[in-house]
């Protein structure tokens, strides 16, 4: 406790020399320390040989790196089971390419990060794991997922605010044969960011079981969300005034953007109750909406002009896209409902041709029954 850790090893970087270590322990409780200009982690909860079981809680600490920017270590890195990490500060003076103030790996299960704040740091990596919660906490950084040397899987992902230049949460599987799955991201905000290749939200790769939920992305250089549409969950989501600055990467000036989409009834993604408005592309775009179920969503103004939604210029931006006409399978659409008003000047309960579509590739049935289905051009 209370323990002042300044320039260990001489503040270089990547001298192998940590602040506070413990490898091998249980029942830790580190709070209430500064660590400077560390040359390694500032923190570090490990393992080696056989496994324990690290019931460690780090609180309260202070973790500041001064130095080059090339240092790219993080704050606190934890490979030991229960884990609370809690409350702590990560503040460096790099802003182009961050470190992260918690790094989670080696398998670990049951780790909690809360309350914690950073600055010009990302908040979490994680390359491996079970049973993770990521859970309010404030950073200007990134919350980022990519399963490298074992799968991840029942990770939570809840209100948490990533507000600044590097904000933006990724969950990815890149690394052959690792999977994510069982992942939760739920009632999130992120805005702000400038970041080059990221979207506010991001999710790519050998991804499954996702849900996103009740989440906010505005004002953000790139799009909104870019997401597989692939056993997918994705209800109650707001994007707006997204697409500012757009670069060159999938979903860049979308609201909503569905990277290519279920290969059968049993993996089917659910789009419901989504507001996409104000952004420079489109509110929803779809590579392959086979057996995606697009129930309720609201779009508006979606050309960059944002705004307040005044009948009937709510209808004039760009609403719902599917990638040409080479939608894979017969029924693009599990199910599809679109609500808004209908055209000007039309009698009352004619619908709005709200779903916008290159020839033959969507189809719209005339009814709720077995009527055969008919392509819509536009």
């Amino acid at each position: 406790d209370r323990n002042r850790v300044i320039g260990a090893a001489t503040g270089t970087n990547n001298t192998n020399t940590k602040g506070i270590s413990c490898e091998g322990c249980t029942y830790i409780w580190i709070r209430g320390n500064v660590l400077y200009n560390i040359g390694d982690n500032s923190i570090a909860i490990n393992w080696s040989g056989v496994r324990s079981d690290g019931f460690a809680h780090v609180t309260d600490n202070v973790m500041e790196l001064n130095g080059s920017p090339s240092w790219v270590h993080s704050g606190v890195v934890v490979t030991a089971d229960h884990c609370v990490v809690s409350r702590n500060i990560m503040v460096t003076n790099f802003t182009s390419s961050p470190t992260n103030a918690v790094e989670i790996g080696s398998a670990v299960d049951d780790v909690i990060v809360t309350n914690n704040r950073t600055k010009n740091s990302g908040l979490v990596v994680m390359l491996s794991g079970t049973n993770i919660l990521i859970d309010s906490n404030t950073t200007d950084g990134a919350i980022s997922l990519n399963a490298q040397t074992t799968n991840i899987e029942r990770v939570t992902i809840t209100n948490n605010i990533l507000a600044g230049a590097l904000a933006h949460i990724s969950v990815r599987a890149m690394n052959d044969p690792q999977t994510t799955s069982h992942v939760l991201v739920a009632h999130n905000s992120i805005s702000g960011s400038t970041h080059a290749t990221r979207p506010a939200m991001l999710s790519e790769g050998t991804v499954s079981k996702l849900s996103v939920i009740g989440n906010y992305a505005h004002d953000n250089n790139n799009g909104g969300f870019a997401l597989p549409a692939n056993e997918a969950l994705v209800v109650g989501n707001i994007a707006y005034n997204n697409g500012l600055v757009p670069g060159s990467i999938n979903g860049d000036q979308e609201g909503f953007y569905f990277v290519n989409g279920p290969t059968t009834a049993n993996t089917r993604t659910v789009v419901m109750n989504n507001l996409s408005y104000g952004n420079d592309g489109y509110g929803f775009y779809f590579e392959q909406p086979q057996y995606c179920d697009f129930i309720d969503n609201e779009a508006w103004n979606n050309d960059g002009n944002g705004g307040t939604p005044t009948a009937p210029g709510w209808v004039v931006g760009t609403i719902v896209a599917v990638n040409g006409p080479l939608v894979r399978g017969a029924v693009p659409f599990g199910t599809i409902r679109m609500r808004g008003p209908g055209p000007s000047g039309a009698p009352a309960g004619t619908p709005e041709a709200l779903i916008h579509a290159s020839p033959g590739s969507l189809f719209h049935r005339t009814d709720d029954g077995n009527a055969s289905p008919y392509i819509k051009n536009s």
